[in-house]
């Protein structure tokens, strides 16, 4: 019989899962990130944040009014749990890797999240995106570009991250960064827009130029339209 949690504790997690409220609460803190060793006496540590509200969740917390103290977990969250694994494998398979790695490969293979993983396994997010920077020039294809300038491009990418925003002629536009699969960058300043990082969007576009900063090779699309997970773009 599969042990009840009490009212004061509850079993470790299952990795995934740990991992999807650790997803949950970045996102509930505006993609918000803290590590243990950033601490300081008015904030708490995102993994620690994370396994209150697996509690609070597994507990059925709720308020006076009847609404859950949790952060609510879902299908999003799993999915990005997922894609971040499985590309941290692959940034990690075939290369001699660091011993912060392996602890994060022992920890992932595990089946709980363990408290002595669970600080950890909640740097996947940022590792992985340490990773995509370190070994960039490695998994570039050939050919770093999508279409010719001037050319209309349909895409699936990745929002890896935004900047800062900045004024134009048009009014303040926001940066937005995508990863193709095949590795190609993807640049979008959007009027007045953000969209939510390490999500997949389809894009559709007119490429603008081929650009190159700081050793990055990046196609910069203008006129764009984009929505999330693939899916048809309206007309443009």
């Amino acid at each position: 019989m599969e042990p009840q949690d009490s009212p004061r504790k509850v079993r470790a997690p299952e990795v995934d899962d740990y991992l999807a409220h650790v997803a949950a609460v970045i996102r509930s803190q505006g993609g918000h990130f803290v590590r243990k060793v950033d601490v300081d006496s008015e904030e708490m540590a995102t993994a620690v944040i994370a396994l209150e509200n697996y509690r609070l969740q597994r507990l059925g917390d709720h308020d006076e009014e009847g609404r859950p103290r949790w952060v609510e977990v879902g299908e999003k969250e799993r999915q990005l749990v997922d894609r971040m694994t499985r590309e941290f494998r692959s940034l990690t398979a075939g290369h001699q890797v660091t011993g912060y790695d392996r602890a994060l490969l022992t920890a992932l293979n595990k089946e709980l999240a363990w408290p002595d993983k669970q600080g950890i396994l909640a740097t996947l997010f940022g590792r992985v995106q340490a990773l995509r920077k370190e070994r960039g020039d490695s998994v570039r294809p050939d050919d770093p570009w999508v279409g010719e300038v001037g050319e209309r491009v349909d895409v699936v990418a990745v929002l890896q991250n935004t900047g800062k925003s900045i004024e134009s002629e048009f009014g303040p536009q926001v940066p937005h960064y995508f990863v193709t699969d095949d590795g190609k960058r993807i640049t979008w300043f959007a009027t007045n827009k953000q969209l939510e990082p390490e999500r997949t969007y389809r894009i559709r576009g007119k490429v603008k130029r081929h650009d190159t900063f700081r050793g990055l090779q990046s196609t910069v699309l203008t006129d764009c339209r984009a929505v999330p997970g693939g899916n048809e773009v309206p007309g443009v």
